[in-house]
């Protein structure tokens, strides 16, 4: 056994992994994630994209590195998240996963970052150092559940409406629109740079993120919500829609302003009122409010999100994060499983 970092040497071997119990379409979509998601990525040429593990020279194991640039603290530093964790069936039950989950996370430069794994990735992160935070908070509001037990969550979810219509926030002069992900404003970087002091740890949200992340994706179609003050873009909110599923998956504001993030969380819910299951994935507490005003409930168990930090000095690396959905490969699932919904 051999653990290298990943070369484009090794891209066809590696990708040629997800064809163990997957059909050929399955495999040529994640192909065109891949070139998205490590070639076309901002940052992907400053660091390794992965881990490859070789058996008698044969690729068996694959651990995706993903860069990105964090604003952790008052500085910029460089993060990654671990993704696309995938092995050989023929090797399982050898140990291969804790060594190339231990390799992966040690080998960052300063920052490590996983979110909804399953057990065993959980597990293996562990194993190599990450701490879980327990500040991730996954919501939904159903549209349209049958039968009576989908009657009763209907009617809680209003109950939620009505009982918070005093706590919800006057828009004042703000004004809302949706537009395509394709949209993605240039203003975003003056955005960006007058509310990135209000965030303890976040990875940096500029145009040239955000437009890589929404707007240039290879399977989903992003809208964005734009929310202005006069002429000046003062926040921006990101989603996806389907007739089965739509999620809100990033927020780009300041750090504390409920007005924006209530009417950014209203306008998603009013543009994807067709859909049958709302969905939105995050850690702020002001965002959290919000959803909850509109009738939007918690699942009991919170998203996983695991951290790993080599910052000198540095303690509680798992609190004071602002994540939402959008972060890593978390949005991908669906369009990789061959989600069926319609768009909106």
């Amino acid at each position: 056994m051999e653990m290298v970092d990943y070369k484009d040497e090794y891209k066809e071997s590696v990708t040629a992994l997800w064809g163990f119990d997957k059909d050929p379409h399955y495999v040529q979509k994640k192909r065109a994630v891949w070139d998205w998601q490590y070639g076309e990525n901002p940052n992907a040429e400053k660091m390794i994209r992965g881990v490859v593990l070789l058996e008698e020279g044969e690729v068996v194991a694959f651990l995706g590195i993903m860069p990105v640039k964090l604003k952790y603290g008052d500085r910029v530093v460089d993060a990654h998240w671990t993704l696309d964790g995938i092995m050989n069936p023929k090797c399982r039950g050898k140990g291969y996963g804790e060594k190339i989950y231990t390799r992966g996370v040690t080998m960052c430069q300063l920052v490590h970052m996983g979110i909804g794994m399953n057990d065993i990735t959980e597990h293996l992160l562990e194993k190599a150092g990450c701490v879980g935070s327990d500040e991730v908070r996954q919501h939904f509001y159903s549209n349209r559940s049958g039968g009576l037990r989908g009657g009763i969550k209907r009617l809680v979810q209003q109950l939620r409406v009505l009982r918070n219509i005093r706590n919800r926030p006057n828009r004042g002069d703000l004004g809302v629109r949706v537009v395509d992900g394709t949209e993605m404003p240039r203003e975003i970087d003056a955005l960006w740079e007058q509310v990135e002091g209000g965030y303890p740890k976040i990875v940096v949200r500029d145009y040239a993120y955000m437009s890589w992340k929404y707007s240039r994706h290879p399977l989903a179609q992003y809208k964005l919500i734009l929310v202005e003050q006069g002429s000046d873009l003062v926040g921006v909110g990101v989603f996806r829609g389907s007739a089965a599923k739509s999620r809100l998956v990033d927020y780009v504001g300041p750090a504390k302003d409920l007005r924006i993030k209530f009417l950014i969380a209203e306008t998603f819910k009013r543009s994807c009122s067709a859909s049958e299951y709302l969905e939105c994935i995050c850690s702020d507490n002001e965002l959290n409010a919000a959803l909850s005003y509109l009738g939007f409930r918690e699942y009991g168990d919170v998203e996983r999100f695991y951290v790993y930090s080599k910052i000198e000095g540095d303690r509680e690396w798992e609190k004071n994060w602002f994540i939402m959905g959008g972060e890593s490969d978390n949005d991908i699932g669906d369009h990789l499983a061959e989600y069926k919904g319609s768009e909106l």
